[in-house]
């Protein structure tokens, strides 16, 4: 039994000094006094202990009573008599577990440095992809990001042909042409581009409130009757957003250009719209860039993807019902652009509600490559999950109201 006793010490010995443990680590329970006894006082050598004390310990094993503090992370842990063995079985099985937490520290490591070496190469190791997003951001040098006073000109031009136009009897067909051309950068307002040509100016006539409410009308019609979703809805929200800053510092309200309750919150949509276009379409082209993302940044991306898509799903049949109407200029409004004009649908709602769908539970299941090929290819469901954002998003909005106090008593 002795011979037993001094292997389990030698063992208990050789795992402790291995590890740094400390003597003062090793605990007995004295069920009389319902306690936990330190065995030793801190600077007790371990190959000094005298046989007494190591069958006093061996015993205690037995018994269940002994344990001691691991050296790694000062844990609880208990030991037995059953040998050496254990002891032995025990330390391999926490070299396994130090080196699994290095590999992954290892790991961890390699994975934040390509992270960095990838933002600070990414220029030269993806070349094609970064030209491509950069000629995408260069489209966003809008005739709005000319100096002040360029844009002003160009916009009071842009209202007096649209106001010439109309006087003309022009179809809205070719208004929204015209609106397109502006937008595109193919063709510029006559007197700007009678000024570019350096021709003799026409007289200009000048700009009442009437015709700036008027053209901020073409522009909002202009929107609501363009599908897919594009670039030039960003530019017309721009152009209307930066009109009623203009007519503001004037002095003027929307209700003084004409605008009535449902003209303003159709141009408060127009508005909204664009934000939340511009955010779709770089968001889309992160997502099919093949670029790895941070898991916050990836989330972020189909947040604004599927906000964009629900918003074109309740566009499109817009489009395709009142074609006819449109091209004539008696189309109605669209229903998503006055919906947007409102709290709770604005382009900050409508994204973190798109983030609690279904939907957007699908996409995160999915691997990012497969979500850039469905993307693509313009999958029809996608086109499906935008829709059922849209619904989502009415629905939360009717849960979150407020019910209407009841006969009786208070609400409760």
């Amino acid at each position: 039994m002795k011979n037993q006793e001094t292997k389990w010490w030698t063992a208990l010995k050789g795992w402790m000094d291995s590890d740094q443990g400390r003597s003062d680590y090793l605990f007995v329970y004295d069920p009389r006094q319902g306690r936990l006894e330190r065995c030793f006082e801190r600077n007790t050598p371990l190959e000094q202990v005298d046989e007494d004390t190591v069958h006093m310990l061996y015993q205690a094993a037995e018994e269940g009573r002994l344990g001691l503090l691991r050296p790694e992370d000062l844990k609880p842990q208990l030991l037995t008599a059953d040998s050496e063995q254990e002891l032995l079985a025990v330390k391999v099985l926490e070299e396994e577990e130090r080196r699994e937490r290095e590999r992954k520290e290892r790991e961890e490591l390699l994975a934040a440095q390509n992270l960095f070496i990838w933002a600070a190469a990414s220029e030269k190791r993806d070349q094609e992809a970064f030209a491509a997003r950069m000629e995408y951001l260069e489209q966003l040098e809008l005739q709005w990001e000319m100096p002040d006073r360029e844009w002003k000109e160009f916009i009071t031009d842009v209202a007096r042909e649209l106001n010439s136009m109309d006087l003309s009897g022009a179809s809205e067909e070719e208004c929204k042409e015209k609106i397109r051309s502006y937008l595109d950068g193919e063709t510029p307002p006559k007197h700007t581009q009678q000024k570019q040509e350096g021709q003799e100016e026409a007289e200009a006539l000048p700009v009442s409130k009437e015709m700036w409410g008027n053209t901020l009308r073409h522009f909002c019609r202009f929107a609501a009757s363009e599908v897919p979703l594009s670039m030039r809805h960003v530019k017309v929200a721009e152009h209307c957003r930066k009109i009623i800053k203009q007519m503001r510092q004037q002095g003027y309200g929307l209700e003084d250009l004409g605008l009535d309750a449902q003209d303003q919150a159709v141009l408060h949509g127009t508005v909204e719209m664009g934000v939340l276009v511009e955010r779709g379409l770089l968001a889309e082209q992160v997502l099919t860039s093949g670029r790895e993302l941070p898991y916050r940044e990836y989330r972020e991306c189909l947040r604004n993807y599927l906000a964009m898509k629900g918003v074109e799903e309740t566009l499109i049949p817009h489009v395709e019902n009142y074609e006819k109407e449109i091209s004539i200029g008696d189309g109605p409004v669209s229903a998503v652009q006055i919906l947007m004009g409102h709290p709770g649908f604005h382009a900050n709602d409508l994204r973190d509600k798109a983030g609690k769908t279904v939907s957007m539970v699908r996409l995160e299941r999915m691997s990012p490559r497969q979500v850039a090929g469905m993307i693509q290819r313009g999958d029809s469901e996608l086109g499906a999950m935008g829709r059922q954002v849209m619904l989502a998003s009415c629905r939360m909005d009717l849960e979150a109201a407020p019910k209407a106090p009841q006969k009786g008593g208070p609400v409760r």
